[in-house]
């Protein structure tokens, strides 16, 4: 176990930390494809952004957000094959949508949206005809993202985190 990844701090109770470990032989779910200790689902069928966000969690997962440059850009998988040929002329949803407030996009995973990442289309996000608060990779314009009305039937990523948790008590914590 020599590398640790803090994800953050949970609360409550806030004296516990989560913390991940990467296995080198961990393993995703039947269908899923792993990259970088986080699981990734394809999906063939369609559905809408809220249908697709609640078949994500009802697998444990979340629509995919986009936390880190490769995964943002062509990466390889472990397998040789890269994530950007899944999306060949291909549309899917992604978690990012701006549904509270407009114009302000976050993740569907509650991550948060890190502007430097964004990898927008020309001219989008454009809110057309004011209906458009769901964002998807568009793979026949190089993987960059558009802004779709939610309504719309894609095909949709699915990603969570491979990896054992751990719960840590913080030191002094039962104090």
């Amino acid at each position: 176990m020599s590398k640790y990844l803090i994800l953050g701090r949970v609360s409550p109770p806030s004296n516990i930390s989560f913390l991940c470990f990467h296995l080198a032989h961990s393993q995703c779910r039947q269908g899923w494809r792993e990259y970088e200790s986080k699981c990734y689902f394809f999906s063939t069928d369609t559905k809408s952004w809220p249908e697709a966000n609640a078949h994500c969690m009802e697998q444990n997962s979340h629509l995919m957000s986009i936390q880190d440059i490769h995964e943002r850009v062509r990466s390889s998988n472990p397998d040789g094959t890269r994530i950007c040929l899944r999306f060949t002329f291909k549309i899917f949803w992604i978690g990012l949508n701006d549904l509270i407030v407009e114009g302000i996009w976050e993740w569907s995973d509650g991550k948060p949206f890190i502007e430097y990442l964004s990898f927008w289309m020309s001219g989008q996000p454009d809110n057309w005809n004011n209906t458009e608060d769901c964002g998807q990779v568009v793979g026949y314009n190089f993987g960059h993202w558009n802004d779709e009305n939610c309504a719309a039937k894609r095909k949709y990523i699915c990603k969570y985190i491979n990896c054992k948790e751990i719960w840590k008590l913080q030191p002094g914590a039962l104090k």
